[in-house]
C-alpha cells in the first residue's frame, strides 16, 4: 500500500456544510490577520508565517510552522500533565519543567518513600506519551525524593499546580 492510499483511507470526509463553515471562518481569520499585520499588531510568529508565504521563502515558512506546531503540542502536553497531577491523591512537593524541541522534561520532587506518588506519576507519563507519541512529542519525567533534592535543575522552571 502506498502512502497516498493510506492517506485516502484515513482522511476525514467533511460535509458540504462543514467545508462552507470552514471557508467562511478562514476568510474571516484572513481578514483579521490582514488588519493585524497592517497595524503591526499581529503575533510575531503569525506575522513571520505571512511574510514567508508572501515572499515564497518556503524554508523559513516550514521552520516557523514547525515552531507553531511545537507550541501547540507543548501546551497540550503541559495541560494534560498538569491536569493529571491535580487529580493525584499524593501531590508532588515540587514540579520543574523544561522544553527541548519535541520533549517536555518534568523534574518531579515527591515526599520521601512516597511509592504511590511515584507510581501514579509514571502511569500518568505513560498515558500522556501514548496520546502524543504519534505526533512525535513526548513527556520525560525524572522523579526524586524530597531528601535528595538540592536545587532547581538547570534549564527548568518551577511550575505551580493551580
Amino acid at each position: 500500500t502506498t502512502t497516498s492510499d493510506q492517506t485516502r483511507k484515513t482522511k476525514p470526509e467533511a460535509t458540504k456544510e462543514q467545508l462552507a463553515a470552514f471557508f467562511e471562518m478562514a476568510h474571516h481569520s484572513l481578514e483579521v490577520d490582514k488588519e493585524s499585520l497592517a497595524n503591526k499588531m499581529a503575533d510575531p510568529l503569525i506575522s513571520n508565517i505571512y511574510h514567508c508565504l508572501a515572499t515564497n521563502n518556503n524554508d523559513a515558512f516550514f521552520k516557523t510552522f514547525n515552531e507553531l506546531i511545537a507550541l501547540y503540542f507543548h501546551g497540550n502536553i503541559i495541560t494534560s500533565f498538569t491536569n493529571g497531577l491535580k487529580k493525584l491523591r499524593n501531590k508532588p512537593v515540587n514540579i520543574f519543567l523544561g522544553i527541548s524541541r519535541n520533549i517536555i522534561k518534568a523534574w518531579i520532587v515527591v515526599k520521601d518513600d512516597d511509592e504511590k506518588a511515584m507510581h501514579d506519576i509514571i502511569m500518568l507519563e505513560s498515558e500522556i506519551n501514548e496520546q502524543f507519541r504519534k505526533n512525535n512529542f513526548i513527556l520525560s519525567t525524572t522523579i526524586i525524593e524530597e531528601s535528595d533534592f538540592t536545587a532547581t535543575p538547570t534549564g527548568y522552571i518551577n511550575w505551580q499546580l493551580k
